[in-house]
């Protein structure tokens, strides 16, 4: 048995909640259970396929660090009001300052990470409380970019 990360590739299927799971499955073909249902499975060791009621689903196969960026991202976006960066880079621009109103997904800053921009927006409603970070400043994965007060 293997314990793998998987990420669907369509959220919007109902019988797969959530965007991350953890499976311990066995190279080749199988069942787990899931949901408190028997489903059958083809792992290849980089993609993983379910059948449930002669449907097939497929998954992808997460390193740990994709698992990592992925639960980040996802905390960074839990609607806490807190905008953190998910993966260690240069903050390249803040759009916001403190006491200015932000909407869902208002972008509130760009950082860059391997050669690639990645611009991070509100996860709340409500009122830029902080603003954590300035132009240039190197930051971790998890350290807080903007502090939003829900409002």
């Amino acid at each position: 048995m293997k314990q793998i990360q998987v990420r669907h590739q369509d959220l919007s299927e109902s019988f797969f909640e959530g965007d991350l799971q953890h499976l311990d499955v066995e190279m080749g073909t199988g069942f787990v259970l899931w949901q408190g249902q028997r489903v059958d499975y083809a792992f290849d060791g980089n993609d993983l396929y379910f059948c449930v009621q002669g449907i097939q689903y497929h998954f992808e196969v997460l390193t740990e660090a994709e698992s990592r960026r992925l639960r980040l991202l996802k905390s960074a976006r839990s609607g806490s009001g807190l905008v953190k960066a998910p993966m260690p880079g240069k903050v390249l621009q803040i759009s916001v300052q403190e006491g200015d109103q932000v909407a869902i997904d208002t972008p509130v800053a760009v950082v860059e990470a391997m050669k690639m921009q990645n611009e991070y927006k509100a996860g709340v409603d409500g009122v830029v409380k902080s603003v954590h970070v300035l132009k240039g400043d190197t930051v971790e994965a998890g350290n807080i970019l903007v502090e939003i007060e829900v409002v």
